[in-house]
């Protein structure tokens, strides 16, 4: 008896919450905006990718006969023609100082974004030198980089620094961050891959910069590898800032995740965007690389 009356106290429970319960259909938004993705550098072909923010099951989300016009503030007018897969592209490069505005018609609105190419970073040297230790867990050996680079006292600079080798970035990752610049942004504890500082703390002066890494060549005689630091426009800068926040709350770091299952991992956060009317960013940059000159341990 008391068994049925524990069982009916519990449905009419169930019943209850169940008819408090107000379904709610919710639609995400859908409205077709134009995504504008693009990189300028100074001295290479001016390439620019164009989408669609549609939902996902909407195909396709590149965008294959837009007519994107780009003009500069010296009067030039650059029509770029489509390439592949949504990307836009023209034999005219991209300048040093040169102000870039894009122009976009797609689905009877305008689209627009404006980027000025900044001066070419003055790095002075970049060495490595193997630290005599290791890792923990047999992470591979901790390197010492060590550079300096001169600051222009009339701009505000935004920074970032890559090892390379002659055709592609190589596998790098500090270790253990004491560098002020570095911790001043508060964002090298998301991404310790990627290093990218402004010049808030040197402004037009010299800065000298040392970090630890893992380094996975362990300074291998004749292996030839560079430093190359961009100075970056403040869209890049804002950009890295938005999107190395975005990667590390997603937690994506299983390899074995694809991209469906990374996509609504971890907490939210906004994308930075300087498209008016729409989403991405258009950027520009500029590089300077030098030899990374490898010391032997000791000197």
């Amino acid at each position: 008896m008391k068994l049925l009356k524990l069982i009916t106290s519990i449905s009419l429970l169930c019943l209850l919450i169940w008819s408090c319960t107000k379904k709610i259909d919710y639609k995400g938004e859908e409205e077709d905006k134009l995504v504008i993705f693009s990189i300028l550098e100074n001295n290479k072909p001016i390439r620019v990718h164009l989408g669609r923010s549609a939902a996902m099951q909407h195909y396709p989300l590149h965008l294959f006969k837009l007519k994107p016009l780009l003009y500069t503030d010296s009067g030039d007018t650059i029509i770029l023609h489509h390439d592949s897969a949504g990307w836009y592209s023209s034999f005219v490069q991209a300048h040093i100082d040169e102000s870039y505005h894009i122009e976009v018609a797609y689905n009877d609105k305008l689209y627009n974004a404006h980027t000025q190419v900044p001066q070419k970073p003055n790095v002075l040297y970049a060495t490595i030198q193997y630290s005599g230790h290791d890792a923990p867990n047999d992470s591979g050996p901790i390197c010492i980089l060590k550079t300096s680079l001169v600051d222009n006292p009339n701009t505000t600079d935004y920074y970032v620094c890559e090892i390379s080798d002659d055709t592609s970035p190589a596998y790098w990752y500090t270790y253990q961050m004491t560098e002020p610049v570095i911790l001043n942004e508060g964002y090298w504890q998301y991404d310790p891959y990627t290093l990218f500082f402004s010049d808030e703390m040197f402004n037009g002066d010299t800065l000298t910069m040392q970090f630890n890494i893992f380094d996975n060549k362990e300074c291998i005689p004749n292996y030839i590898r560079f430093l190359r630091v961009y100075n970056i426009s403040e869209s890049r800068y804002m950009y890295y800032k938005s999107w190395t926040k975005h990667r590390y709350l997603q937690q994506s770091g299983d390899t074995d995740l694809d991209w469906w299952e990374t996509l609504f991992k971890g907490e939210p956060t906004d994308m930075y965007s300087n498209v008016e009317n729409g989403f991405g960013v258009f950027m520009s940059r500029a590089a300077d690389s030098v030899v990374l000159e490898c010391i032997e341990p000791g000197m």
